[in-house]
């Protein structure tokens, strides 16, 4: 269709340029001539020409749009005459069976098609109340699944962490994604910790078991991650997470010294860090046993 209406445009063109600058040429033609041969005969061959391409071009527009129909706009769904005939007691039982093939949706149509004033309307409201329910009920039972396998995925995600930082060092991505997995399993503690069912309570165990597991993993792929800064940036040093539940941060460098400590704590805000990590106290040392060895602790409670 937009061809065809740029053929027009341009034979418009054509023929406004025929009839204006080639008029007087005609008028010199056998008066007897139809007006239309005239001009013909009075029009140079370029003119000529570009009427002959036009005519051709809007066969051929025709010929295509022939061949291929442009697309019709689809109607809009309409419901089918054999369901709008369709009695309250026809659909009463396609209700009752689209419930039983847990088809909620088919069957809410159904059930809202019975005017109120049927005998089968109160039997309808009453199904419409079991659907709601059942439907509640699918929503929590996907919810309990799609959070088992979550809890899988966080297992697998923390064994392979473990395994990482055995041959490597833990990078920022790491520690983002084990502070989100300890942030979900937080939550996931709380939702589960009333218990409903068996399936509810196995979620809950899973998840107070994994939850310390996840938090010293991430403990240790923090401090893998800030060594590997440091070494990086050719600071012999190393970072470990230390003591009771691994909630001691401990840097050891052979150079540490107050002014590098100061550097620590109010220029890069590795306290702020650890603590976010779960850390409770912050250890700087430069490693030494003898009279030369010095340590400054930070309590990050």
């Amino acid at each position: 269709m937009t061809g065809l209406i740029g053929l027009l445009v341009i034979g418009t063109i054509v023929w406004f340029v025929w009839k204006t600058m080639y008029r007087d040429n005609a008028k010199t033609t056998t008066q007897g001539e139809n007006i239309l041969v005239q001009k013909w005969k009075a029009s140079p061959i370029v003119v000529k020409g570009l009427l002959i391409l036009f005519g051709l071009g809007v066969i051929a527009n025709v010929l295509e749009e022939k061949k291929n129909p442009p697309p019709q706009a689809s109607a809009p769904p309409q419901v089918s005459e054999k369901f709008k005939q369709m009695p309250p007691g026809e659909h009463l039982i396609n209700a009752k069976k689209s419930i039983e093939s847990k088809n909620y949706g088919a069957a809410k149509t159904h059930l809202e098609a019975i005017p109120k004033n049927a005998s089968e309307y109160s039997q309808a409201a009453a199904l419409q109340q079991e659907i709601s329910e059942k439907q509640k009920k699918q929503e929590a039972e996907n919810k309990v699944t799609s959070d088992d396998n979550k809890l899988k995925e966080m297992e697998k995600r923390t064994n392979d962490l473990r395994s990482k930082m055995k041959k490597y060092y833990a990078n920022a991505d790491d520690v983002k994604q084990a502070i989100q997995d300890v942030a979900v399993l937080t939550i996931a503690k709380e939702a589960y910790s009333t218990r409903k069912n068996e399936t509810e309570k196995r979620i809950y165990s899973k998840t107070v078991s994994l939850l310390p597991k996840v938090q010293t993993a991430l403990r240790d792929a923090y401090a893998s991650s800030v060594e590997e800064i440091f070494v990086r940036t050719g600071m012999d040093a190393q970072v470990r997470a230390t003591g009771d539940n691994k909630k001691t941060l401990r840097i050891k460098y052979a150079l540490m010294s107050q002014p590098l400590v100061y550097k620590f704590q109010n220029e890069i805000h590795i306290d702020e860090q650890a603590r976010a990590a779960g850390f409770t106290k912050l250890l700087y040392t430069n490693g030494f046993e003898s009279s030369l060895g010095r340590t400054w602790t930070v309590n990050l409670k």
